[in-house]
């Protein structure tokens, strides 16, 4: 086939690459452009070789991160896993009884909470007692009202506090007579010699009690449970950490889980529970300002029992302060982004005295948790179940050791507030028929006859208390407060007779 010279037009094979009359080539007039775009096409680019070496590198830290950052950023993988295990814990409790009663702590308008105990003997009644507490976090006030029934005769004395006083309302004949005192007055007044006729023993018990009742931040729960986590971060900033992964066995499956371990020596940890103490002396939720003690029927307290929850913080501080070989460590399992493993070893005199296993799983929302308690004497483990079906929700706790099995298991309807218990032990069932309703207000609890829950072979005395007497229990808790802390006898007007009422009233 021929073609064409493009320059001359004559005629050319096309094999042929010089045309044969004019002599010039068929490339010869090809445009400079051409040529550059060419000679660039066939160019080295150096750039692609760092270019690939920085996306292999971007590539391969995405594909590690969670693996580099378990020995990089330990903290910020443990708060995320413990964050979403939270969650999971929350979701959990939805639509349950302790969901309901977590509510309360998120009622900007505070709350009350009304506690009756009814006790009716056979021939007699008109026994028990009713604890109002109320709650008003805007203001930074709280109210306690103890109320005695005895023949149907019922007293009542209140307490009330805010940031700046506590006054005592006691009721009399003649109307209620209430007694004021401001926190910053008390050591001024004790120490001028007012009350010099009252013994240093009981004016000391009268500066704790107003001590304990002081509370600055009544008024921002957050404040407290800042400082709460504070003392937590700075044990954890003296303790040693060690960070690695292992398999574990997980719902059937080996997998990869990342270990996080803090190791706290006594010291460390005397000084921190000091700290908690000072702080468990100024949380209100953790004081309930009730004396049960008169209506405590079944047995005797000790005395270390009987201490409150800072003085059993100091008290636990002392004991670890005379053992600085001994110490915690506690190991976090991660996977996932969530905590499916807690594990923490307690040793004395270089023998572990206590150990916990949690066995959280991959779904704390709804699968089983298991937790394994072991210390020198016994081990018990402990199962806790979910179900959730429509609007109704059960929960059931599993308890086995050595001595045998027991269980506590709850039902709650929600839409008919049918709310029954049953609790197994030693092979017998013991059913409580309770109700619980829920409001927009708020809800109510009512335990019929709980002393028939009792076991009676366990308290002496228990089968004849049984056939004489009935015990009902009711909570009522409602959104909302109304405090009006009334204007009572400052401190340095009372007299000593009166010092001495109050202290066994409302301090002792």
């Amino acid at each position: 086939m021929a073609n064409e010279c493009p320059y001359c037009g004559s005629e050319m094979s096309e094999l042929d690459t010089f045309c044969a009359k004019c002599g010039l080539g068929t490339q010869a007039y090809a445009s400079i452009d051409t040529q550059n775009r060419k000679k660039k096409k066939s160019g080295f680019r150096w750039w692609i070789i760092p270019l690939m070496i920085v996306l292999a590198c971007a590539l391969l830290v995405i594909i590690l991160w969670s693996r580099l950052s378990l020995y990089f950023a330990p903290e910020l993988q443990l708060v995320e896993a413990l964050g979403n295990t939270a969650s999971d814990f929350s979701e959990r409790l939805e639509g349950s009884p302790l969901g309901m009663f977590g509510k309360t702590s998120a009622w900007k308008d505070g709350y009350t909470a009304e506690v009756n105990i009814d006790l009716s003997v056979v021939g007699y009644g008109g026994f028990g007692m009713t604890v109002i507490s109320s709650v008003d976090p805007e203001s930074g006030s709280n109210a306690v009202t103890y109320q005695k029934k005895v023949f149907g005769q019922s007293t009542a004395n209140t307490t009330y506090t805010n940031g700046d006083s506590a006054v005592f309302a006691v009721e009399a004949e003649d109307g209620v007579e209430a007694y004021s005192v401001r926190f910053e007055d008390v050591d001024r007044v004790l120490e001028s010699g007012i009350f010099s006729g009252l013994k240093e023993e009981s004016l000391e018990t009268f500066r704790s009690g107003i001590k304990a009742l002081q509370n600055p931040a009544l008024s921002g729960r957050e404040n407290l449970n800042k400082r709460y986590i504070q003392v937590f971060l700075e044990m954890l900033k003296d303790s040693e950490r060690t960070t690695d992964y292992e398999k574990r066995m997980l719902e059937g499956r080996e997998r990869q889980c990342g270990v996080i371990s803090y190791s706290l020596n006594n010291y460390v940890l005397a000084k921190g529970l000091e700290s908690l103490a000072e702080i468990a002396e100024e949380d209100t939720l953790l004081r309930s300002g009730i004396d049960f003690s008169e209506l405590d029927m079944m047995q005797q307290q000790s005395s270390e029992e009987s201490e409150d929850l800072p003085a059993k913080l100091r008290r636990t501080a002392r004991k670890l302060e005379q053992d600085r070989e001994g110490g915690i460590v506690i190991t976090f399992h991660i996977y996932e982004k969530k905590l499916v493993r807690l594990c923490l070893e307690c040793t004395a005199q270089r023998e572990t005295e206590l150990s916990l296993d949690a066995e959280l799983g991959l779904d704390t929302s709804s699968g089983d948790i298991l937790v394994m308690v072991k210390n020198r004497e016994e081990q018990k483990n402990i199962l806790l179940q979910t179900a959730k079906s429509g609007t109704t929700h059960t929960d059931t706790v599993r308890v086995s050791s050595q001595d045998g099995e027991e269980s506590y298991s709850w039902t709650w309807d929600s839409a008919s507030g049918s709310f029954p218990i049953t609790i197994v032990k030693d092979g017998q069932e013991q059913l409580i028929q309770s109700v619980l309703r829920e409001s927009e207000e708020g809800f109510v609890l009512e335990l019929p006859d709980i002393l028939s829950a009792v076991d009676s072979d366990a308290v002496t005395g228990m089968g004849l208390i049984q056939a004489l007497a009935r015990m009902d229990a009711s909570i009522c808790v409602k959104q909302g407060t109304d405090i009006r802390i009334p204007e009572g006898k400052p401190l340095d007007q009372w007299t000593e007779r009166e010092m001495r009422q109050i202290i066994k009233d409302f301090l002792q």
